[in-house]
């Protein structure tokens, strides 16, 4: 999804957040699947892919997105700078008002991302008529980037 976004550079699939050294999709212990974003902020600002990533999902479910749950599903956030922290935290207050339940992300800072197996990336674009991507990741790009 995010490789669509105008001033996104690239988008890599892959885990953070976990103890586990060089995990992999089938044995990546306690971490988070993840995606690591690099961005251009001339083009797209960080405030705007925060608000992607929060409208991709429902933010007061802290199990995963569905169908996908557990730990390894969980949202989260993982800021590199006290910039970035204080820029989710603002953006997070400001959803948060017009919601009846908390923002389940996980805020945390960043230490280690470890780059999934090679057919993680771009799965979606490798492979547009797998079931998975047609009934689950193009509508939730869809309906994503439509907001």
């Amino acid at each position: 999804m995010y490789e669509r976004i105008p001033g996104v550079t690239n988008a890599v699939s892959g885990f953070a957040g976990g103890k586990k050294d060089a995990p992999t999709y089938r044995s990546h212990g306690d971490h988070t699947e993840t995606v690591d974003v690099s961005f251009d902020p001339k083009i797209v600002s960080y405030e705007a892919l925060l608000r992607i990533f929060w409208n991709s999902h429902d933010i007061t479910d802290g199990r995963g997105v569905d169908p996908d749950f557990g730990r390894s599903y969980r949202p989260a956030l993982f800021y590199r700078s006290p910039e970035q922290l204080a820029t989710i935290e603002r953006v997070q207050a400001i959803l948060q008002k017009d919601l009846d339940k908390p923002i389940a992300t996980e805020v945390l800072p960043f230490s280690k991302f470890w780059t999934a197996e090679d057919y993680h990336q771009d799965f979606a674009k490798r492979n547009p008529t797998h079931p998975y991507v047609m009934r689950v990741s193009l509508p939730r790009v869809r309906v994503t980037l439509k907001q």
